[in-house]
């Protein structure tokens, strides 16, 4: 298997502490890089809860959702616009190794090349918890940037482009 995450973030069963309980629920999150591991992890989920639910004598069903895949940058495209971001705010502009997060626009960037990127967000002297945390705060004066950032990107790129012939 390739790096992976697998996360159970939620079980739920029974209705009293000393009562076995007849269903117990089971949920989280699988993240990985490529669709091959995807498929490994879920052939892997699937041989070692049927082991487990055997050897109690138990019957499961596993529903495995694979969800929005790993948003991974195109290094071209990155290496390519990452000067445009400088240009907005400074020398703050980091490029990061792939990191499993998902978000919809994996979607986008699986079907063609394309970057994520993410905006400091968090006021001068202030704290904040990561994002999807309940501590997680953003600071409303990143949104220009923000703006300023996302429209000077798309310029720029339409601008390297080769010009269509009319």
């Amino acid at each position: 298997l390739g790096p992976s995450v697998v996360t159970v973030g939620r079980i739920s069963g029974g209705t009293r502490r000393n009562i076995i309980p007849e269903d117990v629920i089971m949920e989280g999150t699988v993240r990985t890089y490529s669709p091959q591991v995807r498929d490994d992890i879920e052939r892997r989920m699937e041989e070692i809860v049927a082991g487990i639910v055997a050897a109690g004598g138990g019957q499961y069903e596993l529903q495995y959702d694979r969800g929005t895949p790993a948003t991974i940058n195109d290094a071209t495209l990155t290496q390519q616009m990452a000067p445009t971001l400088s240009k907005i705010v400074g020398d703050k502009v980091e490029v990061l190794d792939p990191v499993m997060g998902g978000e919809d626009f994996a979607y986008f960037a699986n079907e063609v090349p394309g970057f994520f990127f993410r905006l400091g967000m968090v006021a001068p002297g202030e704290t904040s918890g990561g994002h999807h945390t309940p501590t997680f705060k953003a600071d409303d004066a990143s949104i220009p940037v923000g703006m300023r950032a996302m429209s000077n990107l798309l310029i720029d790129y339409l601008k390297s482009r080769p010009r269509m012939q009319q």
